[in-house]
């Protein structure tokens, strides 16, 4: 489940007013999936095996089709993850995600983060069977 759905849908309902959601539907299809990425903490049932220093950056994803969470140390002034990948099952009887969509959360986070380190949170993604579009909100 997203991390703020709620938030998702009003990103939504703004970028359907805008034309942008029918656009991206005509050239690649139904958006079937979302992903959500958002800033967290390292579970504290790994905080002996996971260590985060002062630079690093929690990333957490979460999707509309999976109710497990994703997540990962980055450290955005060297551009390096410094961690392994952690899952979180959002409920008892959760699936893990499919080691695609990690590598799809990792990929999106090396995209958004920019050269500088500088990057801005929630980052939305959208999916269809042969396309996908992310959209983050501006730096001010």
């Amino acid at each position: 489940m997203l991390a703020d759905k709620d938030l998702f849908s009003h990103i939504e309902e703004e970028l359907v007013k805008e034309g942008v959601i029918n656009k991206f539907e005509k050239e690649n299809g139904i958006i079937k999936g979302r992903m959500m990425i958002t800033l967290g903490e390292v579970p504290k049932n790994l905080t002996d095996e996971i260590k985060r220093s002062d630079d690093d950056v929690a990333f957490i994803g979460t999707f509309d089709f999976c109710d497990s969470a994703v997540g990962i140390l980055f450290d955005p002034k060297k551009m390096d993850f410094t961690s392994p990948l952690w899952v979180s099952l959002q409920t008892e009887y959760a699936m893990r995600p499919q080691e695609e969509w990690c590598d799809f959360f990792v990929h999106t986070i090396t995209k958004n983060v920019k050269g500088n380190g500088s990057f801005t949170v929630p980052i939305y993604t959208f999916i269809s069977d042969n396309g996908s579009f992310t959209v983050a909100p501006q730096e001010k």
